[in-house]
């Protein structure tokens, strides 16, 4: 009865962990694309209710206030708890309405269900925002940082890790009282690869915090006026809700700058350009700063009733970020999410054992029925049959295409959930364990994972027996060549000759002239030091001829490196009849001519 239990529990896992991962996707494109494009392109699959509160949420964050009431409830499922919490956090940070430890409960609500990587690295990256303006807790500001940084999935949000880990030195030289230390170096670093990849949104947020940061220092006020009117021109470019979100904090910056050089008057016009529903909608911190800068305004432009009138506004709205009580309730919330997360490691631990065995069968009975089927199939092709036996076998191996259909099928809906499920339960453990040697451990499980999901797809691939056409393999062969040669910075040239249409390809030669492929793209990454590489098909007269090449160090420095790769291709050609000539002349040529009748 308890493995039963486990098994519906693992199939419960992986349906919730598919409908997270499409909330991933999601938000991953939202961060620098408006929503509707990114919900056309991967929110087909997802509930309505789900999509609307996801939408609410965006909507919601790329906003400087809100003055409207929000009605929402609670979902049902985990999918709506989590945006539940997203979108009562952001609410409350933007309405000034209740306490704002409120909003660091709600997100951290969020971050205890077991959620996609994309969503998890919003909300540390929300968190470390959050504590890096309100709070003065060094240690807990550090603890969420370094989580963003621990789980950058990609460039952008790598970025995004580099921008919060300048702005943790900024709020620490905020938190001790110090002028911080001179050094533009790495802001400057930062805005040119982000400008590199026209990032917009996170541009903007580093030169608002950079305009901040040279207003420190006398000799580049200019400089701070500067960015800001760059920011304010990136922002009208982006769009009109943009340019509101950001509006008064760039203003009031080149105020600030403008009152650093002694000319009070400008400052004074640019303040006072704010209508008072924008004033009144800012948080309180600003709004105390807003009304501190109105009354030093006043002071040197020898207006005294005036410059008192908002030194009063400026006391009643300050808002004591080192209250030692605020620091506390934020504490008391983060201990009490820890503890109950180590309460429930166990049962975690428990389920991921249930979820290996589950996988080890069904990878078991795949290959049986592979096995099997290569068998049956050998035995159809080599017997001389009467005709009757020939109609038998060929509604046999009809019935067997439509069964290996079939389970590659049931492996990628089924199978692929589950390993995604292993992953994400194996990346909990691994933030929660004390112990680096089962940090290690549960490192390797979690690469595994990833190496299995990726030898899946190639075998689901290569059993569906709709992709056995020399089209399929073209397409696929593509894809990944282009996404294996990336990271490495490898320019892949990629042809095709001939009339590629209406041929077709075994499973079997399918894979193997994938195989051969994927090992000569191996060796140009891990041995030839080149910076290119071709992959050329062309159909000739009944026979299939494949290029590969690279302009890297050449056969005679490689060949005992990758000898049996070498041996491996040739035992997969000479398997399908083909031919197959090497060359190491000027980087590494391999030829293969397949027969395709």
């Amino acid at each position: 009865m308890g493995s039963v239990r486990y098994i519906f529990l693992l199939l419960g896992l992986v349906i919730n962990v598919q409908g997270l991962s499409q909330i991933g996707n999601v938000i991953q494109c939202a961060r620098e694309n408006k929503f509707q494009s990114c919900k056309e392109q991967w929110g087909n699959k997802m509930d309505s209710s789900t999509l609307d509160l996801l939408e609410k949420y965006v909507s919601l964050n790329k906003k400087s206030y809100s003055t409207e009431d929000l009605q929402f409830s609670n979902g049902k499922t985990t999918i709506d708890s989590v945006l539940y919490y997203l979108l009562e956090g952001e609410y409350i940070l933007k309405s000034n309405k209740v306490k704002d430890d409120e909003a660091f409960y709600n997100f951290r609500k969020a971050l205890s269900y077991d959620i996609p990587i994309e969503l998890r690295s919003e909300i540390f990256k929300k968190i470390a925002n959050y504590l890096l303006l309100s709070s003065t807790d060094v240690s807990l500001i550090n603890q969420y940082v370094s989580a963003h940084k621990s789980i950058c999935y990609d460039e952008l949000e790598c970025l995004w890790s580099d921008f919060l880990q300048l702005k943790r030195k900024f709020s620490l030289a905020r938190i001790e009282n110090k002028i911080p230390e001179q050094d533009f170096g790495p802001w400057l670093s930062l805005i040119q690869k982000i400008g590199q990849n026209k990032y917009q949104d996170l541009h903007l947020n580093v030169l608002c915090n950079f305009a901040s940061y040279y207003a420190y220092f006398p000799e580049t006020i200019d400089l701070s006026i500067e960015t800001n009117i760059k920011g304010l021109e990136l922002a009208c470019n982006i769009s009109d809700d943009t340019y509101a979100q950001h509006e008064f904090l760039l203003k009031a910056n080149i105020s600030n700058g403008y009152m650093r050089k002694g000319e009070h008057a400008k400052a004074l016009n640019i303040l006072q350009s704010f209508s008072s529903e924008v004033t009144a909608a800012q948080s309180l911190d600003n709004i105390s700063i807003y009304n501190r800068w109105l009354s030093e305004c006043y002071v040197h432009l020898n207006e005294p009733d005036s410059a008192l009138h908002y030194s009063r506004l400026s006391s009643q709205n300050l808002r004591d970020a080192d209250n030692l009580e605020f620091n506390g309730r934020i504490k008391e919330i983060e201990e009490k999410f820890q503890n109950s997360e180590l309460k429930n490691e166990l049962r975690s631990q428990k389920i991921f054992l249930w979820v290996s065995i589950f996988i080890f069968g069904l990878f078991s009975s795949v290959g049986f029925l592979l096995f099997n089927n290569y068998r049956l199939k050998k035995k159809v092709l080599e017997e001389s049959l009467s005709k009757s036996e020939v109609e038998s076998k060929l509604k046999t191996l009809n019935a067997l295409t439509a069964e290996r259909t079939r389970i590659a099928g049931e492996m990628h809906d089924d199978l692929g959930g589950g390993l995604t499920t292993i992953k994400f339960l194996s990346q909990k453990l691994q933030r929660k364990m004390p112990d680096e040697a089962h940090k290690t451990q549960l490192n390797k499980i979690v690469k595994h994972s990833q190496s299995l999901v990726s030898n899946m797809s190639e075998i689901i691939w290569a059993m569906n027996a709709g992709f056995d056409t020399l089209r399929n393999l073209i397409a696929y062969s593509r894809r990944f060549a282009f996404e294996y040669l990336e990271p490495y910075n490898i320019e892949l040239s990629f042809n095709v000759e001939g009339d590629i249409s209406d041929i077709e390809l075994t499973g079997e030669k399918r894979r193997n002239l994938f195989l051969i492929i994927k090992e000569a793209l191996h060796n140009t990454v891990k041995y030839s030091k080149s910076a290119k590489a071709s992959i050329s098909f062309r159909v000739e007269e009944n026979y299939l001829h494949i290029y590969i090449a690279d302009e890297g160090i050449g056969f005679s420095e490689q060949i005992n490196k990758f000898g049996n790769g070498l041996k491996n291709m040739r035992q997969r050609v000479e398997q399908m009849n083909g031919e197959i000539t090497i060359k190491g002349d000027n980087g590494v040529t391999i030829e293969i001519m397949q027969p395709l009748t």
